[in-house]
Order: structure tokens, then C-alpha cells, then sequence
């Protein structure tokens, strides 16, 4: 689900990927601990493809959100 050519940042080129967003605590003894994730979930591809959305099981009332976005909230 997700899955597309994008820009992948660990990879440095454009492919085929799902591209996650994570929100994690940092101690300054630089130990982490994720607090929440999400899956980015493309626009023009899986956001505009209603059937698609639902034959992946994507929630209906999920809306679509720049990866800024998805930490804001």
C-alpha cells in the first residue's frame, strides 16, 4: 500500500517505495523512542484512486497530507 515511484531519501533516487514519516523522542544521552509513525500515502496515485484505496483496505476518511503535515498533527 502506498507503493510508487517517489524520491527516496535513503536510497537518493527516485523508485519504486513506501515512504513512512516517524515522530521520536530524543534524551540528550541520545537515546530514542518512536512516539508514532505514519505511512505517506501519495496524492495523485493511491489518494485519487478510490477503488484502489478501498481493495487495499486504505480507511475511507483517511485525507491526504504532506509529510510537514503528518508531523503537525
Amino acid at each position: 500500500m502506498g507503493v510508487q515511484r517517489q524520491y527516496s531519501g535513503t536510497l537518493g533516487r527516485v523508485d519504486n517505495c513506501q515512504i513512512a514519516t516517524f515522530l521520536a523522542y530524543v534524551t540528550s544521552g541520545q537515546d530514542r523512542v518512536l512516539i508514532d509513525r505514519r505511512l505517506y500515502m501519495p496524492e495523485k496515485s493511491w489518494m485519487a484512486d478510490l477503488i484502489r484505496r478501498a481493495a487495499a483496505g486504505v480507511p475511507s476518511d483517511l485525507a491526504f497530507a504532506t509529510r510537514t503535515a503528518q508531523v503537525m498533527t
